[in-house]
């Protein structure tokens, strides 16, 4: 798999994320301090756009049942969410925010 173009860093403030279709799959891309993260858009509990939701300390709150994940990790924080979010790597170049999109 190979790193396909986001963003450029610009379109995203810090503390702002917004999601993209990229290689067939939505994906949210976050801007938390120095750095950028990249992770499904979709919560693993019941499909809600976590782009549309609530972004704080690196953490993603899902608006609709309220899960939360570490989106540097995917790690589950708060239930209801069983399965952890996959996150994806990220690479920043010349002002443009790629990521490398998998489907394992």
């Amino acid at each position: 798999m190979s790193f396909v173009e986001a963003f450029k860093t610009e379109e995203l403030a810090n503390g702002e994320m917004r999601s993209k279709v990229l290689s067939g799959k939505s994906v949210a891309v976050a801007h938390v301090g120095d750095s950028f993260f990249a992770f499904d858009d979709t919560c693993t509990h019941r499909q809600c756009s976590l782009s549309e939701g609530f972004l704080e300390d690196g953490v993603v709150e899902c608006p609709c049942h309220g899960g939360k994940f570490n989106i540097k990790t995917g790690e589950i924080l708060a239930m209801p969410p069983v399965v952890p979010l996959p996150v994806y790597p990220v690479k920043v170049e010349n002002g443009i925010i790629y990521v490398e999109v998998s489907f394992s």
